[in-house]
């Protein structure tokens, strides 16, 4: 497998984005070929400035410097995402969220995709391999409600524990997909619990009640 390396850095270079209450980096030429027999040139501003890294010691009294830090730190692995902005735009947290890139696990045969609803309802997710298409039901609500969950191909099994699921297509070479919702959970005070702790203990009182109106003993 071949690896690709992408460089983030931003050239240093006057009016490079950079915090702004950073003074600018001022460039100028001190010497000239024609004239003096070599280039020279002058720079005036901060290190602290365009792509760079804070140091530990930066912030922090008896850290490591710059040259102690790790450099296998520096790399990694990581998904490209398409964020379009205007010149100077501003990537905001909400931008990030939007972003869902496919997450490949190779080792698994998994492809992952983060998906998030803005609107309550039942909304359509359309997948294609180019082999097939499958349409799935994806469930925005705070209420309990039956939703699938995991989809497969078509088979007797499926048809009696999995009844009105979509099916993917012979076609698709993708052997299942799961959908994995939020888990929900019920405020009782200041704790939390699962909606099947809630049912049971909400079940479990009903039972109670019962009990004594009917004097069941």
């Amino acid at each position: 497998m071949s690896l690709e390396v992408y460089d983030l850095t931003h050239t240093l270079e006057p009016f490079m984005p950079e915090w702004p209450s950073t003074p600018s980096l001022t460039l100028s030429v001190d010497k000239f070929h024609a004239k003096d027999g070599l280039h020279q040139s002058h720079w005036e501003g901060i290190m602290h400035r365009c792509t760079h890294m804070d140091a530990p010691l930066h912030v922090t009294e008896n850290t490591p410097t710059i040259g102690e830090y790790p450099l296998w730190r520096l790399f990694g692995t990581g998904v490209c995402v398409s964020i379009p902005k205007g010149k100077w735009g501003m990537i905001t947290p909400e931008d990030l969220e939007k972003a869902s890139p496919a997450v490949r696990i190779a080792s698994l045969g998994e492809t992952d995709w983060k998906i998030r609803l803005t609107d309550p309802g039942v909304h359509d997710l359309k997948l294609s391999n180019g082999a097939g298409e499958i349409t799935l039901p994806i469930f925005g609500t705070t209420r309990l409600v039956p939703i699938f969950s995991i989809f497969k191909k078509s088979s007797l099994l499926e048809s009696i524990f999995n009844p009105g699921a979509p099916r993917i297509p012979d076609a698709m070479q993708i052997e299942s997909i799961e959908v994995v919702y939020p888990s929900m959970a019920f405020g009782w005070g200041f704790i939390e619990l699962s909606w099947l702790w809630s049912f049971l203990i909400i079940s479990m009182a009903f039972g109670v009640i019962l009990k004594f109106a009917f004097k069941v003993e």
